[in-house]
């Protein structure tokens, strides 16, 4: 997420309940150097599962639409303030961005739960993929309003 900052924004409700972390339209994908200068938090932080992770993050990659974007990169919410509308009030704050400068926004969620509340705030599922031996894993893009 220390990147995401750099290259587009993070939105956060004022209490902290909630945090995205979008990508602006052409800063979607990690350039090499990225993947280099990163990859030892990442090993650090998966330890004997950095294979896997790995996996994980390339097909993510590979799923990504060519088109221009904002890329809702992480969305994360406190337990204690689940179900609250925190987490939708930072994915709308990340929205009007995308709005304002008439781009689309695009995700990708491993938690079909997330789904309905995707879709409430429009966006639709464009694909779906399975990683081997794990979730499945549904792309989701919105047009700008």
């Amino acid at each position: 997420m220390d990147e995401d900052h750099k290259i587009g924004s993070i939105m956060m409700t004022s209490g902290a309940e909630a945090a995205t972390a979008w990508r602006t339209p052409g800063l979607v994908r990690d350039s090499q150097w990225d993947a280099i200068r990163t990859g030892l938090p990442y090993l650090l932080a998966f330890g004997t599962a950095i294979g896997r992770a790995s996996l994980v993050a390339k097909l993510i990659k590979s799923h990504l639409p060519v088109e221009e974007y904002w890329y809702l990169h992480y969305a994360g919410c406190h337990s204690n303030h689940r179900s609250k509308g925190f987490g939708g009030a930072a994915i709308r704050a990340g929205l009007e961005q995308a709005d304002a400068a008439r781009c689309k926004a695009y995700l990708e969620t491993a938690d079909e739960n997330n789904i309905p509340i995707y879709r409430a705030l429009g966006f639709h599922i464009m694909h779906s993929w399975q990683v081997p031996d794990g979730p499945q894993f549904w792309g989701m893009m919105r047009g700008p309003r």
